[in-house]
């Protein structure tokens, strides 16, 4: 069997028939090797299982390349984690390790990028557009997916008119890559529903169906960020523990730095190893942005299964809610501006790159915004 992947997030159907314990569970991978897949306690209606070291399982899920069943048996547990480690058979293993070896030597690897807040207001869309379009400028293919379900703006942002969207997906009417548009800025844009309440409460299928689209477009992008909503979702969870990394974007209000806080705690006692990275908006100068990052930073740090970074800070500027009514992103309207020079500088720690100070022009809060060029 080959190009055999697995996703952490990805939800697992397991019926047990060993011992006392006969019945069909629900449960999701949390992490794999090449001999192991490490899945929460399976549960069923919210009530865990009783399976033990020994148990003989069968295993299902699905994958980009179609369902996957196998038998296994529990051969391991973390208790601190409410996990259960699972043995693969030899020939997955071979799989897996022929599907590794192979994309470490020849394919470019795409990078998945969660970026949320604690609440509303923070300018996380805002970022998640101009984060985009710096990466595209580095030469990047970057995909921008709109998760934020229910309340979608995006599109609203980019006046943009998408025949399709994330909706499509759900339901299984299109595929991911059948719904991509193009954004400005060499940008791909994927379209979230907006207004539709049943979006906001997604089964584990539903979002496992998301995960397994996004999957499917790693070989064309080198990036795809992924816009949620505000706060915390059962959404959320999933594609956290689904992505390399996750960006929080916060402000130096007092609710909002709470905020970050509570998601998270949350996130972090999912008890699965994070990438959290930080970017303090809206701040009114450099001593502002170092202060909320320096707290933050110092309440993470006492978390082992965390690892945490700053990207940086931006400025509050009245060039970004221009562009926002003008629907057209400050790093195109208004690039020599110095809060394109600090999300400039953001990507290129992100990327690890020198950043290039640009001299900033003096640019009148009435000026008109630079239109993108037309051929």
């Amino acid at each position: 069997m080959d190009n055999i992947k697995f996703l952490p997030g990805q939800i697992v159907e397991i019926t047990t028939n060993s011992g006392n314990v006969c019945d069909i569970y629900e449960s999701k991978l949390l992490s794999m090797d090449q001999n192991y897949l490490e899945i929460a306690q399976p549960n069923k209606n919210g009530v865990f299982s009783l399976i033990t070291t020994g148990h003989n399982l069968s295993l299902k899920t699905n994958t980009p390349y179609g369902l996957l069943q196998f038998n296994s048996k529990v051969v391991g547990k973390n208790p601190e984690k409410h996990s259960l480690f699972i043995s693969l058979p030899e020939n997955l293993a071979s799989s897996i390790k022929t599907a590794v070896d192979s994309n470490s030597s020849t394919n470019k690897a795409c990078k998945f990028v969660t970026i949320t807040s604690g609440k509303g207001g923070t300018g996380k869309s805002c970022f998640a557009i101009n984060y985009a379009i710096a990466l595209a400028k580095r030469n990047k293919k970057v995909a921008v997916l709109d998760a934020d379900l229910g309340m979608a703006n995006i599109d609203v942002l980019l006046k943009l008119n998408p025949i399709y969207n994330l909706t499509d997906v759900i339901k299984g009417v299109k595929k991911m890559e059948e719904v991509i548009i193009d954004g400005p800025g060499n940008i791909k844009v994927i379209p979230g529903g907006n207004g539709l309440f049943e979006l906001s409460n997604l089964n584990s299928h539903q979002i496992d169906r998301i995960i397994t689209g996004l999957f499917e477009l790693e070989n064309k992008f080198d990036y795809i960020l992924i816009d949620t909503s505000a706060g915390l979702s059962g959404i959320l969870n999933h594609l956290v523990m689904s992505t390399h990394e996750t960006i929080i974007v916060t402000t130096p209000e007092p609710h909002a730095i709470s905020d970050t806080f509570s998601i998270l705690k949350v996130l972090i006692s999912k008890q699965r190893f994070l990438n959290i990275k930080l970017v303090v908006n809206k701040c009114e100068d450099d001593r502002e942005g170092e202060s909320v990052i320096k707290r933050i930073s110092g309440v993470v740090s006492r978390f082992p299964n965390c690892s945490f970074s700053s990207l940086g800070y931006m400025p509050e500027s009245a060039f970004v809610s221009k562009s926002v009514k003008q629907q057209t992103p400050f790093l195109i309207s208004y690039p020599n501006t110095d809060v394109s020079d600090f999300l400039e500088s953001i990507v290129d720690t992100e990327l690890g790159l020198p950043h290039k100070i640009k001299l900033i022009e003096k640019v009148e809060e009435n000026a008109a915004p630079k239109l993108p060029e037309t051929e």
